[in-house]
């Protein structure tokens, strides 16, 4: 759904964006599967993000936004711990920066929800309550990572819901 957006809907995508989340969910795809944690939802979201990376190149969106740069330290201080600490620690880290990393967006949806593609943050809740719901076991590195997406797609998409009960905007 975002990649047709970025394509045919001109939904803007900052590449630097697209890169950082590739970086942080290849992150917790590979620190979840190396702990033997729940790994295919990260995973699909880094396949997710790769296909938005290359529709967001395609249509020349290659910008970098200031938010951008704090991500970048966050992703940093993930590779640290998890090269310091281990994979464990390095999945509680990624999933933690994963979310936190989705704080302007959820900013933005509060402030003006209009902006967001509904449809996107529902299939993308979804998938979240599933796989947490369809976790292997009760360890850290089962629920972590789908606990923290499921959080944030569900702040996200009630957001986005309010634009349905706001007053409607008069074109001027």
């Amino acid at each position: 759904m975002l990649v047709y957006g970025i394509l045919f809907k001109n939904a803007i995508q900052p590449l630097s964006a697209t890169l950082l989340w590739l970086v942080l969910d290849g992150l917790a795809a590979w620190t979840a599967y190396h702990s033997g944690g729940n790994w295919l939802l990260a995973a699909g979201y880094t396949v997710g993000v790769i296909a938005a990376a290359l529709a967001t190149i395609y249509r020349g969106h290659t910008t970098f936004v200031r938010s951008d740069a704090w991500v970048s330290v966050l992703v940093l201080i993930c590779v640290f711990i998890w090269q310091i600490v281990g994979n464990v620690a390095g999945l509680v880290a990624s999933s933690t920066a994963m979310f936190i990393a989705g704080v302007p967006v959820i900013i933005l949806y509060a402030k003006r929800p209009q902006d967001g593609q509904l449809s996107v943050w529902v299939i993308w809740s979804v998938a979240n309550l599933l796989s947490l719901l369809g976790r292997n076991g009760n360890s850290l590195e089962d629920w972590i990572f789908p606990a923290f997406a499921c959080a944030g797609s569900g702040v996200g998409t009630l957001l986005i819901t309010r634009k349905f009960f706001l007053p409607r905007e008069e074109p001027t």
